[in-house]
């Protein structure tokens, strides 16, 4: 009662996406902090659109290179960080289509 569970879960909400973190791994960390899954459902519903981060940190990882050795590497690495696959199969298609744009 000390404290407001609902401000908290907001708190580190946004401190995990400005991170770079995903919805999984910030659903991870706010249950490793004890909160009950209501307040975490509510706080996770004002988890900023995550695309563009993904799309940054797919980037940074892959520098150019759609390699499949690479991909899977870059892949794994924000599997880490709380992305699920789904998402990051979007991310890639977005990257792979902007790829092809480019070469028009």
């Amino acid at each position: 009662g000390f404290v407001d569970d609902a401000r908290y879960a907001a708190l580190v909400v946004r401190q995990y996406a400005g991170k770079g973190y995903g919805s999984r791994r910030v659903r991870m960390e706010l249950l490793r902090r004890g909160l009950d899954r209501n307040v975490i459902e509510d706080a996770l519903t004002e988890m900023p659109e995550q695309d563009d981060t993904l799309d940054r940190l797919l980037r940074q990882r892959l520098r150019g290179s759609l390699d499949r050795a690479d991909v899977k590497k870059a892949s794994d690495a924000l599997v880490r960080k709380g992305y699920g696959y789904d998402e990051i199969s979007a991310a890639l298609h977005r990257l792979r289509v902007e790829a092809e744009d480019g070469l028009d």
